[in-house]
């Protein structure tokens, strides 16, 4: 989007002093020709920028010039770059009120013809993380968040789950970074339990303190790395076996599934478990009688349900 690009145009150009058109088409990646618009646009908007040439000349805000950008405090400024990553806050919380703050600050900097632009955005598009099922509150985000940003030791109480049990645990975590895939939120911190470098689903942390001890990250670790090995593994696991994923609804919350069912996710009432195949998952969900109800898949759904309705007819 065009707004983006000016907004970082300027940002680039106030904490650098001066960059040259090469430079800010590989930060924007965009073309030259493209850059040399936007900085005429600016120019029109009043925006007084200079340019010097040779080996060293480029870009640059005329002496004296400031933009309100630079009223931007620290927390308002992560919570922009984790907005442009993908990494959205929560409402009402002390992120979502940075992000908030820090967009108006950059509302009041903009020229008055951008103002249509900013409108029909507002309009026209809306963001929502929310998922349609089994929305998960993840209570403790907020925590965890200052925590990374602090470097700072968690201490967490952690739910594991197996075949259909649910065991609370206490861990001391240095959290090395958060990471979010698919609206779900993942903390990925050296666990002193269990001396190694774990994940864990935030959605199943019940509750996070936040310790005096500090930590430092080992110069070997790298969080995209990480995470990449880990996704890579975790599709190699799935692939050597037959998957069914089967997503129920428990409806009495003292019910344990059987040991068949290989647990895949657990939030509480709704749990997905894979059955390896259609004609096993039929089997075995027909078993759980009035425990659970199927969330999906669909056709799995519509066949029991049949299958229910022939049941009936056959007693009449």
């Amino acid at each position: 989007m065009k707004l983006n690009r000016l907004i970082a145009i300027l940002l680039l150009m106030e904490s650098r002093g001066n960059i040259n058109a090469n430079e800010l088409a590989r930060a924007l990646e965009v073309s030259k020709r493209t850059v040399h618009r936007d900085i005429e646009e600016l120019c029109q908007a009043g925006v007084p920028i200079a340019s010097s040439a040779g080996q060293s000349g480029g870009y640059y805000l005329m002496n004296g010039y400031t933009s309100s950008l630079k009223s931007l405090c620290t927390d308002e400024v992560i919570t922009l770059y984790l907005s442009g990553i993908g990494i959205h806050p929560q409402k009402h919380t002390e992120s979502g009120i940075s992000l908030h703050n820090a967009l108006l600050k950059l509302e009041k900097m903009l020229s008055p013809s951008y103002s249509k632009d900013i409108k029909n955005v507002r309009q026209r598009f809306l963001f929502d993380p929310e998922m349609w099922w089994n929305h998960k509150d993840v209570s403790c985000l907020e925590t965890i968040r200052k925590s990374v940003l602090q470097s700072r030791k968690l201490k967490l109480a952690y739910v594991t789950s197996s075949l259909g049990r649910n065991d609370l645990n206490e861990r001391i975590v240095n959290p090395y970074g958060l990471v979010v895939k698919h609206s779900e939120w993942y903390l990925v911190g050296f666990c002193e339990s269990r001396n190694s470098i774990r994940t864990f689903k935030c959605d199943r942390i019940t509750s996070a303190d936040i310790l005096p001890d500090t930590f430092s990250i080992p110069e070997y670790f790298s969080l995209t790395d990480y995470w990449h090995e880990s996704v890579e593994k975790f599709k190699d696991k799935v692939s050597s076996k037959p998957v069914y994923p089967v997503t129920l609804k428990i409806l009495n919350s003292d019910f344990k599934l059987p040991e068949n069912f290989e647990i895949v996710e657990n939030s509480g009432s709704y749990v997905t478990a894979n059955l390896y195949s259609f004609e096993n998952a039929a089997n075995a969900v027909w078993e759980l009688k009035n425990n659970a109800t199927i969330i999906e898949p669909h056709d799995l759904k519509e066949y029991l349900l049949s299958m229910a309705e022939q049941f009936l007819k056959n007693c009449i």
